[in-house]
């Protein structure tokens, strides 16, 4: 990671912060994020998001964002509620997924999902709030959304399963654990360290 993308991140997290090494991430969640009910909390990540690389000056993007999300949720039922609140049949087209969603030791659901092949394991969550963002090329340059960034993005689609409005639809993220850098919740704010 550049200096302009650690700046960046480091502003978003703030000085108060503890570290969790990633090693250990199973048991923080349990301990501290999990448990019954949904959670709210928010996400630093550093992703490269697809672009387009036809006439594009910056072909490589990475985006480093804080955006809120909801933790511990059920995907079937907060899609079937959705329908309900609609005016729409409950019931809905379900596909099959690459991954699943991890249970703690008492059963009950944790923001991890596992791949079902591979058995890597993501943070898994539904977005609240995209929140900020800021988007820089290779050599760390920051860039400008609007400008040099969405002309070249594929379009969003959305899911044509949950039969409901883009604006209605459940967005649930399923995001590789290197990419998340803290996690901000309850007043706390945890580092993910590789050490």
């Amino acid at each position: 990671m550049n200096n302009a993308i650690s700046n960046a991140v480091l502003k978003m997290v703030g000085q108060s912060n503890r570290p969790v090494r990633l090693a250990d991430i199973i048991n923080f969640v349990e301990e501290e994020l999990g448990g019954k009910g949904s959670k709210f909390c928010s996400l630093i990540t550093v992703t490269s998001p697809k672009v387009k690389k036809t006439n594009n000056p910056n072909p490589i993007v990475h985006k480093v964002s804080n955006s809120t999300y909801t933790l511990n949720f059920d995907y079937a039922t907060r899609v079937e509620n959705a329908r309900e609140r609609a005016g729409l049949d409950r019931e809905y087209e379900k596909g099959t997924s690459w991954h699943e969603q991890v249970r703690d030791s008492k059963g009950r659901l944790m923001p991890l999902c596992r791949h079902t092949k591979k058995g890597s394991l993501y943070f898994y969550a539904a977005l609240k709030d995209s929140g900020e963002s800021k988007y820089f090329n290779e050599n760390g340059d920051q860039l400008d959304f609007e400008t040099q960034v969405k002309p070249y993005m594929p379009a969003s689609s959305g899911s044509s399963r949950q039969g409901l409005d883009m604006e209605d639809q459940i967005h649930p993220r399923a995001i590789s654990l290197d990419n998340v850098k803290a996690i901000k919740y309850g007043g706390e704010c945890v580092v993910l360290t590789n050490e």
